[in-house]
């Protein structure tokens, strides 16, 4: 036999709720009969016990527990759903804030390499300038060294032939 605060805690109510619920359904009461003892505060056996809780939606103790597994299933899944869900969004805002990361790190590389190809445009025009002026150079020195030389055999070539020999008195006795 259990008491009204006993069927209470098994259920997770208050004993006040089920006695306000047996005064509204004194008709459960007087069918219940052999099943109450109401000495001393009301006392159920299994019978009663399972009326009573049927008054609060619960059938019978192998119910409750299924009830409560289910519950406590449902709020598993829907804990684990949730938890998932979180898991998901943490996963996919990391994600979108590397992909951010990477971009502007593409965009910084990006404009790096316009600076680089701009400077290297300039030195390849710089280059060229300088390969020009360095042939332009090198085509007068090359005619110089021509002139200059073709002079010098001009004039080697004049000093051989315009000199006679003069004989060891002569160049003696230079006149």
């Amino acid at each position: 036999m259990k008491s009204v605060g006993q069927i209470a805690r098994d259920m997770g109510v208050s004993p006040q709720a089920i006695y306000k619920r047996l005064r509204t359904q004194e008709t459960l009461l007087a069918e219940l009969g052999d099943h109450v003892i109401i000495k001393g505060g009301m006392k159920f056996d299994k019978t009663g016990e399972n009326a009573v809780k049927a008054l609060f939606g619960f059938k019978d103790e192998a119910d409750n527990v299924v009830n409560l597994t289910e519950i406590v299933d449902n709020q598993v899944v829907n804990q684990t759903e949730e938890v998932d869900n979180l898991v998901d969004n943490l996963v996919v805002n990391r994600l979108y804030n590397e992909i951010e990361f990477l971009r502007s790190q593409l965009s910084a590389a990006e404009e790096r390499n316009h600076e680089l190809a701009l400077k290297l445009g300039e030195l390849i025009k710089s280059n060229q300038s300088l390969v020009i002026m360095l042939e332009t150079k090198v085509d007068n020195l090359v005619d110089n060294s021509v002139v200059n030389l073709t002079e010098k055999v001009d004039n080697l070539v004049d000093n051989l032939v315009e000199k006679p020999k003069a004989g060891f008195w002569r160049r003696l006795f230079k006149s």
